[in-house]
């Protein structure tokens, strides 16, 4: 999972709402450097560098979450409230054509439904 490389994020939150918001800063900017960025980087395409971005900030959030003593509570629904409205035009407009790679076309509501199924973890692991 790239445990030295400069994606990662060391979170600093403490509460459920706060890890969301600062976990929905890290997402936008990962995603929106992959929107800007070229088609395919070392035969990886966008699909894939979205999936990878989402999967290890979601890791080191919940890294953060197993720290905290104790565990604060962190619900899906309450944990994406907080983070949903944090994401940028730039990542709304984008990030669905490059949910798949275009292969099919994909929605904002699409790769939101990806995120959920990703970020769950939260949930699954109190």
């Amino acid at each position: 999972m790239g445990g030295c490389d400069p994606g990662r994020h060391t979170f600093t939150g403490e509460t459920c709402q706060a890890l969301a918001r600062e976990w929905a800063t890290v997402i936008d900017g990962a995603v929106v450097n992959v929107l800007r960025g070229p088609a395919v980087v070392e035969d990886q395409g966008r699909s894939v560098l979205l999936r990878q971005a989402l999967v290890v900030a979601t890791v080191d959030l919940t890294r953060r979450l197993d720290e905290l003593e104790p565990r604060p509570a962190c619900d899906l629904d309450e944990f994406m409230t907080s983070a949903e409205p944090l994401f940028s035009p730039e990542l709304r407009a984008g990030v669905g054509e490059a949910l798949f790679d275009g292969q099919p076309s994909a929605s904002y509501e699409d790769w939101l439904e990806d995120v959920r199924q990703t970020v769950r973890i939260i949930d699954d692991d109190a």
